[in-house]
């Protein structure tokens, strides 16, 4: 009988350097989001803080080796994408965009659709925590 352990694998080193990067770079490059109060962080702005984060950490774990090998080349194809300038794809990033709008959303398909999450989210809009810049 063969053991789950046995199918998980660890990230390298340079594999966890790699995904931290790439996922760094694309949650500052996509997934901006403009605040919705300019003179107050809200609870809305602290948990989506939070989300991207959790996004992040959701690649930094192990896992079977085939999903960790199509993640590097998915890291590897985003990571030529934005060295080059003059590249109108970018499929990479366009995978975890969807990707993420998925999970944040959680909805199975995309484009996502999940009204009664965004009406919690409205209402952590409202809840301002402390002034900017504080």
């Amino acid at each position: 009988m063969e053991n789950i352990k046995d199918k998980k694998r660890k990230l390298t080193d340079d594999e966890r350097a790699k995904v931290t990067y790439v996922l760094d770079h694309f949650i500052k490059t996509y997934l901006i989001e403009e605040p919705e109060d300019l003179d107050y962080i809200t609870e809305f702005d602290i948990l989506m803080k939070k989300k991207k984060e959790y996004f992040k950490l959701r690649f930094l774990k192990d896992e079977i080796p085939s999903e960790i090998n199509s993640l590097i080349e998915r890291c590897d194809e985003y990571i030529e994408e934005e060295k080059n300038p003059n590249n109108k794809s970018f499929g990479a990033a366009f995978g975890f965009i969807m990707q993420y709008d998925m999970w944040i959303n959680k909805c199975p398909f995309w484009p996502t659709n999940n009204p009664e999450l965004w009406k919690r989210w409205d209402k952590l809009k409202k809840i301002k925590v402390r002034k900017r810049g504080n």
